[in-house]
């Protein structure tokens, strides 16, 4: 049954998931006990880029599910 699969997969991709900023703020902390200045702004700057890169992804999603099609001409 192709359902049980699914099911177990999704499963096993939660037991370990994180977020791309749990992730950024790991190597910040580890950047911050070892006393590394160049890693806590690197974990920084990939923390900033991770947050505009979703706020794009919802306005892509917001746009494709509004059915627009922008490059259709415009007849004037």
């Amino acid at each position: 049954m192709p359902y049980k699969r699914i099911s177990e997969m999704r499963k096993k991709r939660y037991l370990a998931h994180h977020t791309i900023c749990e992730k950024t703020r790991e190597i910040w902390r580890i950047g911050k006990e070892l006393g590394n200045e160049e890693l806590m702004l690197k974990a920084r700057e990939a923390h900033a880029m991770g947050k505009r890169m979703h706020e794009k992804l919802k306005e892509y999603k917001l746009y494709r599910e509004s059915g627009e099609n922008h490059e259709e001409p415009v007849e004037e």
